[in-house]
């Protein structure tokens, strides 16, 4: 389904859990201009750039022209649905809010996890080792 950059608009928003005057007053434009957006007026470059300047987490591609996903992570590696994805260390719509994680806790996160997956590893061929000298003198 093709959308509108006033869909979009108002998707935004809506993900936000923001009213329309609450958004139009924290990207600082008024209350009826905003309204004339989301009646299908294209928004200004201006404008544009105040949004993203105050979401930066919002896919700027999107916002213009409907391709790619609404949020991006900030190598700009585009992020779907959030109840569909994980995303770590980066902005990320949840029901209402965001959240962040540092990059450097996803990192240790990662090394935690190899090092789990090299202890496993070697348990594996050391209980390999020992069926094998098990099955020998049977």
């Amino acid at each position: 389904m093709k959308t509108t950059i006033t869909d979009r608009l108002i998707l935004i928003i809506r993900q936000l859990g923001l009213s329309n005057n609450a958004f139009a007053e924290k990207i600082g434009i008024s209350q009826q201009t905003l309204f004339n957006y989301t009646k299908g007026r294209i928004p200004s470059v201006d404008v544009v750039e105040k949004i993203i300047n105050k979401y930066p987490e919002i896919n700027t591609d999107w916002l213009v022209t409907g391709r790619g996903e609404m949020q991006k992570i900030e190598n700009n590696q585009q992020v779907g649905n959030i109840e569909n994805s994980t995303a770590v260390g980066v902005n990320v719509f949840g029901s209402n809010n965001s959240f962040k994680v540092p990059e450097k806790d996803v990192q240790n996160s990662i090394q935690n996890y190899q090092e789990t997956i090299k202890k496993q590893s070697e348990t594996i061929e050391k209980l390999v080792l020992i069926i094998e000298n098990l099955s020998k003198k049977c």
